[in-house]
């Protein structure tokens, strides 16, 4: 049928299995949904409140757009906005669903989508410029770093914790080459003279220019392996600008 409805497509490639598909679960949990004058009569403490709850339809031979609007919708009645949702869960059938409400919202990508999407995301490929900091990983610097992290601020790092340290220890670096007169324009000259060498992190090293502000153009294909982001590739040059 998807065929039929979309000539251009020549071949359909089927890549979901029974790793990454849902499997027959139910009956494993149970929600009761009921009112607030109802949970009252029964002495019931609710977990949580439907604030909103809209329907849009979608392309049948497709199945893939339909919680992009659908969502657009219930935040819309609900007064919301995107960037107050704290946490999303899009469709557990599949991986590409969510992934396709990621590229059309501006949900964005957290530790938190392997951590809780369970079976549907192991294979999933990402690019990144750093490995993740496993307190076990077999690197000892970067497990020394993991566990100095855990221990300061009671939870797990992720990459973005490795972002962030990353950003911080360039800008001193900065600012220190920049020296006592520091200000915007001291601080962009002291950025363009350095090179920023590689970290434990597997970073590459970073330049910048006029027209090159990222400071590096480099990434790796990891993949999320038993539950875990494995690194595939090396450092490869990315296809866009820097």
């Amino acid at each position: 049928m998807a065929l039929a409805r979309y000539p251009e497509v020549k071949r359909i490639h089927h890549v979901h299995h029974a790793r990454n598909s849902s499997g027959i679960v139910d009956g494993v949990a149970a929600v009761l949904v009921g009112s607030e004058a109802a949970g009252k009569l029964h002495g019931l403490t609710p977990r949580a409140r439907t604030a909103a709850v809209a329907v849009s339809g979608a392309d049948p031979t497709i199945m893939l757009t339909g919680p992009v609007p659908a969502s657009r919708k219930a935040l819309a009645k609900a007064c919301l906005t995107i960037d107050q949702i704290d946490l999303f869960e899009v469709n557990e059938a599949f991986t590409a669903v969510p992934l396709r409400f990621m590229k059309e919202s501006s949900a964005a990508y957290t530790d938190l989508i392997h951590k809780l999407g369970g079976a549907a995301m192991f294979g999933l490929y990402a690019t990144h410029t750093v490995q993740h900091p496993y307190l076990d990983e077999a690197s000892q610097p970067i497990r020394f770093w993991a566990n100095k992290y855990k221990t300061k601020f009671n939870e797990d790092p992720t990459m973005f914790s490795v972002y962030g340290y990353s950003l911080i220890d360039t800008f001193a670096k900065a600012a220190q080459k920049a020296g006592t007169n520091l200000s915007t324009d001291t601080f962009i000259k002291a950025m363009e003279s350095m090179t920023i060498e590689p970290d434990m992190f597997g970073s590459p090293a970073m330049t910048f220019s006029a027209t090159k502000r990222l400071g590096k153009d480099l990434s790796r294909l990891s993949q999320i392996t038993d539950g875990k982001w494995k690194v595939m590739t090396v450092l490869t040059q990315n296809a866009g600008p820097s």
